[in-house]
C-alpha cells in the first residue's frame, strides 16, 4: 500500500488508501461494485489520516448480488486478514467441501456436497 500512496498529501492519505484498495479489488475480481469491510477500514485509519500502515493483507470474495434492481450481477467484499509479519507467505486457492442437508424429510445419510473456492493463507 505504501507505494500506492507515495507522494500524496498528508490529509488525503487514508482516503486515498481506501480508494486504492477498491481499485485493486476491481482489477483482480473484475467487478465494479466493491464493498470494504469495517475492520479493514478501521485498520487503515488506525494510525490516523497521515500515517497509513505500509502493508495490509486482504481477502477478496466475489458474491452474487441479491438486489433485484441492481445492474451488477456480482459484488466484491474486501475484508481484513490479521497478519503479524509479511515474510514468506503463500496464497493458495483451496476447495472446501461444504455439506448441506437435502431436506429434513430425508435421512442424514443423503447429503448434497457443494464445492466452494476460498483463499486460505499459509504461513
Amino acid at each position: 500500500m505504501h507505494r500506492r500512496i507515495h507522494g500524496i498529501g498528508f490529509k488525503k492519505r487514508a482516503p486515498r488508501a481506501i480508494k486504492e484498495i477498491k481499485k485493486f479489488a476491481q482489477k483482480m475480481m473484475g467487478t465494479e461494485d466493491v464493498r470494504v469491510d469495517i475492520r479493514l477500514n478501521k485498520f487503515v485509519w488506525s494510525k490516523g489520516v497521515r500515517n497509513v500502515p505500509y502493508r495490509v493483507r486482504v481477502r477478496l470474495a466475489r458474491k452474487r448480488n441479491e438486489d433485484g434492481d441492481s445492474s451488477m450481477r456480482y459484488y466484491t467484499v474486501v475484508s481484513y486478514v490479521h497478519c503479524t509479519d509479511f515474510k514468506r507467505k503463500q496464497i493458495m486457492n483451496v476447495l472446501i467441501l461444504m455439506i448441506d442437508l437435502i431436506s429434513a424429510a430425508t435421512s442424514y445419510a443423503m447429503l448434497s456436497h457443494k464445492l466452494t473456492e476460498h483463499q486460505i493463507l499459509l504461513g
